[in-house]
């Protein structure tokens, strides 16, 4: 199996079990962190829709731009943002082929070029990512 198929392998099963685990955050509980030093289980949900939006834009274009943006007011919003970057990620992951995966992708802070690498080594599997596995772990303690 290629790097692109254990990717998209990897983005069919996480998303099904974040939606669950995000859709059974309580509303109003956006604040709630299991020790002081956490992040809020809003700002991790945020996280992990903001992360889909920027894969959705280094498939797309080859390009991501970092921004960072206070998380919305319900969780809902992050769990709907959520969904839609993963269903725009799939559709996205379609049109790739290998050649596109090995392709040079580029992320950019503040207009600069933090980080270029082939496309396949930027885009993060669950099983690449031990802080969103932390954040998932966290989550479903909440």
């Amino acid at each position: 199996m290629s790097t692109r198929q254990h990717f998209e392998r990897c983005v069919a099963a996480e998303v099904p079990t974040l939606v669950k685990v995000l859709k059974a955050l309580p509303e109003g509980h956006s604040g709630c962190r299991p020790h002081p030093r956490s992040s809020p289980a809003g700002e991790i949900a945020w996280l992990l829709a903001t992360e889909l939006e920027d894969a959705c834009h280094l498939v797309g274009s080859g390009e991501a731009r970092f921004t960072q943006s206070d998380p919305p007011e319900t969780l809902g919003e992050s769990v709907a943002a959520y969904e839609r970057n993963a269903a725009a990620l799939a559709a996205r992951l379609e049109t790739v082929d290998d050649a596109a995966w090995e392709k040079t992708a580029r992320f950019l802070v503040g207009g600069e070029v933090a980080w270029e690498a082939p496309l396949g080594e930027m885009l993060p599997t669950p099983d690449s990512r031990p802080r969103c596995r932390r954040n998932s772990k966290f989550l479903s303690i909440l």
